[in-house]
């Protein structure tokens, strides 16, 4: 249960500094003067600190989530779920919403977009786990067999290790 309560923590921690942050940048550019700057001029330093913050989340779901994570599936299929679940409602509620109301559909964005990192997060690091069982053998003889179709393809012997020509 405790693990559950850090990850739940970790999850809902990405979310906040995500729409957080993106309404400080929003309301920072809404602030400027029109008349100030050239338009795109701020779009190349946003994108950057928002791919920086991508990489701290994923950073801080790695090291105080992935843990917990690994030996229950039924947990992080839960919070796959839920993170599917909330692209729907978030889905639904935009298609509701006045499109004169600027700033809630700025703010349902921003969910997605946290949304979007939270749920590559869950499923990336599933996808990246090793596996718990080893192959045995199996799995052996068929790398030991694509390494000797790989050898006789490039023209040399089994155990002939040397580098073959044309490459670095």
């Amino acid at each position: 249960m405790q693990d559950a309560f850090r990850v739940s923590f970790v999850i809902v921690a990405i979310y906040v500094a995500w729409v957080g942050v993106s309404f400080l940048l929003f309301g920072a550019g809404k602030g400027l003067p029109s008349d100030g700057l050239p338009p795109g001029v701020l779009v190349a330093p946003a994108v950057f600190f928002h791919i920086c913050l991508a990489a701290l989340a994923t950073a801080f779901f790695m090291v105080y989530a992935m843990e917990p994570l690994r030996p229950r599936h039924r947990l992080r299929a839960g919070f796959i779920g839920f993170s599917i679940l909330l692209t729907g409602i978030i889905y639904a509620l935009s298609r509701q919403v006045d499109p004169g109301t600027h700033l809630l559909l700025q703010f349902l964005k921003m969910l997605n977009t946290a949304n979007l990192i939270v749920f590559a997060n869950l499923l990336g690091s599933w996808i990246t786990a090793p596996p718990e069982k080893a192959g045995g053998t199996g799995s052996s003889l068929r790398s030991d067999g694509a390494c000797r179709f790989f050898q006789c393809v490039q023209g040399s012997e089994p155990g002939d290790y040397r580098k073959p020509d044309g490459l670095l």
